[in-house]
């Protein structure tokens, strides 16, 4: 029965390393058989549990941590989107596994544990310096680069990477002044400082002054311990932690203003402006602001698994916030997150979670004593890097990264943790250690679903990629296409859906170039397919609500088209610059407008293409427009000025032909109204709608008869024809200001 138990526990450890070197996020579908195999292994540790009870562990805490993941697995399934809520499922199923594993750990396992963490972090160090020689961040898990002249290991991003630094470092730091293997201490040191100018070569501001905080507790705990085993370096040691905590603060100051300086330096060599070196929230404050206030309509329970990621754009200030910011998927504070999603039921469990096991390794901490001094190493530094990581989920989200989730419910299961000499003192009920292998059990089958779901997720997407590169035939594209859906529903990923659905619209945009109507019609079914899907995943999903329309235009149903249209400006008017909902809603009554046999209607469609263009340029002010979006502004006003100069044009003739008495002078105002307006459309409406040259003719012909005057020549001011055409009211009057 033990070596199965050291066997499961031995790969429960090797799963949770490959989940910690993976260090991106879950979308990206690639820690699945890291999923899967801990869900596997924690299934025969839950079975364990109950056979042979651990004599390590805390029941009533497990229990209680059991509790507050089932809230929030709860919480998630039963409100918000589907393909959100099972990303966050599956990071909370994650962390407890991690937890339920890590809990049942004896002192030989949990050395296993470290050693593997010893080896991420030894890779990261690698990485990260690799990174920095070649001055590219690049990202080891797929091609692209990462942000420049940041070193990031692993990870996806250098605050993520920071993060999982923050949480490791103290582990080695403790085992440096307490471990009994001379040789390990040195390489522990060695791992220690390497770890430590990584992140300074991370330029993370946020990580550098977590990396203080931490350090100041995991200081201000190394001393207690001392004090605790009445060592003879108190004294020493006191003194050198005051001036490393000094040391702290004044590297802080300094570091976040170099970083600062570092970030504009390279922004002026790319682009050539000069800006202002100053420390900048990066938009942060704005962004929990807005996570408040969804916080604020629903307070009890919050708005469901990541309501901030599709919530946040109905409480967009463009006054305080920069349109050009990209899409806020999260608040950039893990509290702030937690508050809006999970409301006050949530945040006071994770609350009260954290706070209990900080107090229960305190005290394990302080009245630990000589016998199991390796757990008490451990303590302390899951403590420090606890507090490091919590401290920097005030500046980011890096909770929702799996990495540093299963490390933070690590160092959890370490503090919660004791010594098996201390626990044989106390008995083990048979009771709470069933309730905790079912849950162990649930969790596991869990997550040995989502694994192997994200991981033929992840596979069926490389296979896709492939198809999609090497297709030559419409054909061939739609079996990569097929390929990619079906991965998008293995990890309920709305952003696969995107990629086919724009992949279909521009397969189809070819096909209408080849004037091949059949395949473009097919191409555009399949994008339409796919945007639903994405929406049916996320309701909310930005790209979709975009898409939607403009597929629904290509095929023909207007009505459906301008229904999304109106959805789009309303939900996602704050990603104007880009996914441009105003921009294609204008383009699309445009298009509608040239289609249309009815003058009436063409000229109320035009009307609304230029009010939607306009509209655009106030959200966009005082940014500058691309080509494209002045070339079809210009084209909208050429269209607008022809069709309301017919309609001037009509209503002249109708008075000076059937009015009685006859007006000539009404008539010539309206007349020459009519004149400059298809002179201002020429250019662009001449040759393409056979009725302009007609017209023009037949105008200038009125025009000189009506001048000429047989009986009575009639001459006008221009005062005098804005005021007729105003008196007809036959246009609208944001047009008889022109």
């Amino acid at each position: 029965m033990n070596k199965l138990s050291n066997l499961a526990l031995g790969l429960c450890a090797v799963f949770f390393a490959i989940i910690a070197a993976t260090g991106i996020d879950l979308i990206t579908s690639r820690i699945g058989v890291g999923l899967a195999g801990l869900g596997v292994t924690l299934c025969v540790i839950s079975i364990l549990r109950v056979l042979n009870p651990p004599q390590s562990s805390r029941s009533w805490l497990t229990i209680f941590s059991l509790l507050g993941a089932g809230y929030l697995v709860g919480r998630a399934l039963m409100g918000g989107p589907e393909g959100l809520a099972v990303h966050d499922v599956t990071l909370v199923l994650s962390a407890i596994g991690v937890y339920l594993s890590v809990s049942s750990t004896g002192k030989g396992a949990r050395s296993l544990w470290i050693m593997l963490l010893a080896i991420v972090g030894i890779a990261n160090v690698g990485l990260a310096i690799s990174q920095s020689a070649l001055e590219n961040s690049f990202y080891f898990w797929q091609s692209g680069g990462a942000d420049e002249g940041h070193a990031i290991g692993l990870f996806a991003h250098y605050n993520a990477f920071a993060s999982f630094l923050n949480g490791t470092v103290f582990f080695f730091l403790s085992y440096v002044f307490f471990g009994r293997n001379v040789a390990a201490r040195w390489a522990c040191a060695l791992l220690s400082l390497g770890l430590i100018v990584c992140l300074v070569m991370s330029q993370s501001r946020g990580g550098w002054l977590s990396f203080v905080v931490g350090g100041s507790l995991w200081m201000i705990l190394l001393i207690l311990f001392l004090k605790q085993r009445r060592s003879k370096f108190l004294g020493i040691v006191s003194i050198a932690v005051v001036a490393l905590g000094i040391g702290g603060i004044v590297s802080s100051v300094w570091m976040v203003q170099r970083i600062t300086e570092n970030r504009v330096e390279k922004y002026e060599e790319a682009t050539g402006r000069k800006v202002e070196a100053k420390v900048s929230d990066g938009g942060r404050v704005a962004f929990q602001q807005m996570g408040f206030e969804i916080f604020l309509d629903s307070p009890i329970v919050g708005g469901g698994a990541r309501a901030f990621s599709y919530r946040a754009l109905e409480k967009w200030d463009p006054d305080t916030l920069e349109l050009w910011m990209g899409d806020p998927e999260f608040a950039h504070n893990e509290f702030v997150q937690l508050l809006s999603d999970y409301g006050l039921v949530g945040f006071a469990l994770i609350l009260i979670l954290l706070f209990i096991h900080g107090i229960v390794g305190v005290i394990n901490l302080v009245n630990e004593d000589d016998r199991d001094s390796g757990l008490s190493i451990w303590q302390l530094g899951a403590a420090g890097g606890l507090v490091a990581m919590l401290c920097q989920s005030y500046f980011s989200f890096i909770f929702h990264f799996p990495a540093c989730v299963v490390l933070c419910a690590f160092q959890l299961a370490i503090l919660a943790s004791r010594s098996e000499e201390k626990s044989k003192r106390r008995p083990v009920f048979r009771f709470t250690e069933l309730v905790i292998g079912i849950g162990g059990l649930g969790v596991a089958a869990a997550l040995v679903f989502l694994g192997v779901s994200f991981f033929k997720g992840y596979v069926l997407s490389k296979e896709a990629v492939g198809q999609l590169t090497a297709a030559e035939s419409a054909d061939e594209v739609f079996i990569g296409l097929e390929t990619l859906e079906e991965a998008g529903d293995r990890s309920w990923d709305p952003k696969s859906f995107e990629i086919v659905a724009r992949r279909a619209m521009s397969e189809a945009n070819e096909a209408v170039q080849r004037k091949d109507p059949a395949i473009a019609q097919k191409f555009n079914l399949r994008a339409k397919a796919a945007f639903e899907r994405a929406l049916e995943l996320n309701p909310n999903f930005s790209a979709a609500l975009a898409g939607l329309p403009r597929v629904e235009d290509a095929l023909g149903n207007h009505v459906a088209a301008e229904e999304g249209h109106q959805k789009a400006m309303k939900l996602i008017w704050a990603r104007e610059i880009k996914l441009r909902p105003y921009f294609h809603a204008a383009r699309s009554s445009f298009l509608q407008a040239l289609k249309s046999d009815n003058d009436a209607s063409a000229l109320n469609l035009l009307r609304e293409a230029k009010s939607r263009i306009l509209k655009r340029r106030e959200i966009l002010e005082p940014r500058r427009e691309l080509d494209e979006e002045k070339e079809i502004r210009g084209i909208i006003q050429a269209w607008l000025n022809y069709y309301e100069g017919r309609a001037i044009f009509q209503r002249g003739n109708d008075i000076w032909i059937n009015a009685k008495p006859r007006n000539p002078e009404l008539a010539l105002a309206l007349l020459l109204e009519a004149q400059t307006r298809y002179q201002l459309s020429e250019k662009l409406v001449k040759g393409k709608d056979p009725r302009w040259e007609k017209e023009a003719k037949q105008l200038k012909f009125s025009v000189e008869t009506l001048e000429a005057g047989q009986y009575q020549p009639v001459k006008l001011s221009e005062e005098q024809i804005r005021n007729a055409i105003e008196q007809e009211a036959v246009l609208d009057s944001d047009s008889t200001s022109r």
